[in-house]
């Protein structure tokens, strides 16, 4: 599958269409999802998205690629159901199954990006919109101080 964000022909003169009708390339759409967000985000989004458009490609043939661009209304529900599990019943490149928290995030990225296709009218729904998270893991409990402990701090400080 051809990276999403550098979607360029031959003479590096972008054509690729989404058949929103309104002439906006791939690279010129994620562009605009992306720029108001911090540099992690914007790497965490992009890494979520290419991993996704990777495992429905190769599993579902989806969203097709053709000359004009990607069609990125093939994308449903079950695709994103399916990724889910896949995450949770698989291993990261690390070795080690795929967080809750991570999960959570890379459905997330998932659905923040369809939204924004949504409001573009590019879509028209978001599949990613009822997929249900996994619970957020709370690892360690913020230790906290008691009134008496704050009081006793402020009056040294």
């Amino acid at each position: 599958m051809k990276d999403l964000d550098l979607v360029n022909d031959d003479s590096n003169q972008n054509q690729l269409q989404l058949f929103s009708g309104q002439n906006e390339s791939v690279e010129d759409l994620l562009f605009e999802f992306l720029k108001d967000r911090t540099p992690l985000t914007e790497r965490s989004y992009k890494i979520d998205l290419q991993h996704f458009f990777k495992f429905t490609t190769e599993n579902f043939g989806v969203p097709k690629f053709e000359v004009r661009g990607y069609f990125f209304r093939d994308i449903r529900r079950v695709h994103v159901v399916k990724y889910k599990k896949y995450l949770e019943t698989h291993n990261s490149k690390k070795g080690s199954p795929y967080a809750p928290n991570t999960i959570s995030r890379k459905i997330s990225a998932i659905s923040s990006f369809f939204q924004f296709l949504l409001r573009r009218e590019v879509i028209d729904k978001n599949p990613a919109e009822f997929c249900s998270r996994p619970r957020r893991e709370v690892l360690h409990e913020t230790q906290a101080l008691t009134d008496r402990e704050m009081k006793r701090f402020l009056d040294i400080v």
